[in-house]
């Protein structure tokens, strides 16, 4: 269970910085 919850945070947590670099590439796009 403890390896499933880690694995869900190291998700997000890229998921976060994806849609952190993809709202970089579209503000500098503008």
């Amino acid at each position: 269970m403890v390896v499933i919850l880690v694995q869900v945070k190291q998700l997000k947590f890229k998921l976060q910085i994806l849609l952190n670099l993809g709202l970089v590439k579209r503000l500098k796009m503008l």
